[in-house]
């Protein structure tokens, strides 16, 4: 066995004591999104989006019926005052209501779901980081993360504008703190064009995907957007590069034509309870596009989505490192840890869980043991660790 075998063995084990003991879930939702309709903003508004609003819609009646615990709809409490005010009336001023939505966190117990959905329009700043903060802190809750990486995503109704001039805003927001600087992770957030209904087959290979229920084969979308970048093992619904990999979809942008896809590109994410903020936080489903809602993906996708994310808590998010291969019953000290880490050069690619894309943007990595106590080094590790 290689020191990296080794390595990669050992290192999760003190991780696998973090998952919560498994209790009967409460089934609750705490539905949370941006205002998405019609844009206030003038026609021909350069990445003026399109009326996400049946985004929204389509979730809500999935998710509701499931919630046998209770559903809080907070639909449209993401957005700024202004957005909300110009938005549809579906996103009433109760339903907008953002002190609400933040006080119905106290509300939640261990098994509760927290579904976080933007589609075209901006998550006001302030409240992303409020979200982020119950992500890293709250070990007894799922999250699932529907964040566009559109053209005409993160948009600015109060200046006709995409926010911070990205499309992936929303999704930075959001995944930065919570899963790079908390986790060590390197993802990033990019969208393909020229998809028209792609069928996203899993990937079978995931430790995670076996623990989904129901298991949803092939996802149905629209247009993809991606996750670089992502740990293969917590992928479950890559996006290749060959074409003959999807069905139901036609392409006038070849995926080819994307060299930085590879087996790290996610359509897809799962993040368990032992690898979120190394045990101290929220289960995560996180989706970079909301057409798995889509009008054409159909109500029986939507509700098998709905239901899956509601078994996620007794079931994938309980599935330890050891589990996950990655624990393989070496024993480590009390209190080590692991922590994704850039990986030496020469490192043999059965060695990575992360691997450079071809522009160079992912970094190599790899697993490393952490001792009690000891400091991050400052060389050889990924940026912003939490």
């Amino acid at each position: 066995m290689t020191i990296f075998k080794k390595l990669a063995a050992a290192t999760a084990l003190a991780l696998c004591a973090f998952a919560p003991t498994v209790a009967l879930a409460a089934g609750k939702v705490l539905y949370l999104s941006t205002a998405e309709g019609a844009s206030p903003c003038p026609t021909g508004t350069p990445n003026n989006p399109s009326n996400g609003a049946h985004f929204i819609t389509n979730a809500v009646a999935a998710l509701e019926p499931k919630a046998t615990g209770g559903f809080i709809n907070r639909a449209g409490a993401l957005s700024t005052d202004y957005q909300i005010g110009k938005a549809s009336s579906y996103f009433t001023a109760e339903r907008a209501n953002w002190p609400k939505a933040e006080a119905d966190f106290n509300n939640l117990s261990a098994g509760d779901v927290v579904v976080v959905q933007a589609a075209y329009h901006m998550i006001e700043p302030t409240k992303a980081e409020f979200i982020v903060k119950q992500i890293k802190k709250r070990n007894d809750l799922v999250f699932l993360l529907l964040l566009d990486t559109c053209k005409q995503c993160s948009f600015n109704s109060e200046t006709c504008t995409t926010a911070e001039g990205k499309n992936t805003t929303n999704l930075d927001r959001i995944l930065n703190p919570a899963i790079n600087q908390a986790n060590g992770w390197s993802v990033y957030g990019q969208h393909l064009d020229g998809s028209s209904y792609p069928h996203v087959a899993p990937n079978t290979g995931s430790p995670y995907y076996s623990r989904l229920n129901p298991q949803i084969n092939p996802m149905k979308g629209h247009t993809i957007g991606t996750m670089q970048c992502t740990p293969k093992q917590n992928v479950i619904y890559p996006v290749p590069t060959d074409p003959s990999a999807y069905t139901g979809n036609s392409w006038t942008v070849l995926p080819s034509s994307y060299p930085e896809l590879n087996e790290n590109s996610s359509y897809g994410t799962f993040v368990p309870f032992w690898q979120s903020n190394y045990g101290k936080g929220a289960c995560l489903y996180l989706a970079t596009d909301n057409n798995m809602f889509d009008n054409t993906a159909g109500a029986a996708q939507h509700n098998n989505i709905a239901q899956m994310v509601m078994n996620l808590y007794s079931g994938a998010c309980q599935v330890t490192a050891q589990q996950a291969g990655i624990c393989t019953g070496i024993n480590l000290s009390a209190g080590e840890r692991c922590r994704l880490v850039n990986a030496p050069a020469g490192t043999p690619a059965s060695e990575l869980v992360v691997q450079a894309t071809a522009d160079g943007v992912c970094k190599d990595q790899m697993w490393k043991i952490v001792p009690p106590g000891a400091p991050v080094p400052t060389t050889g590790w990924p940026a912003l660790l939490g």
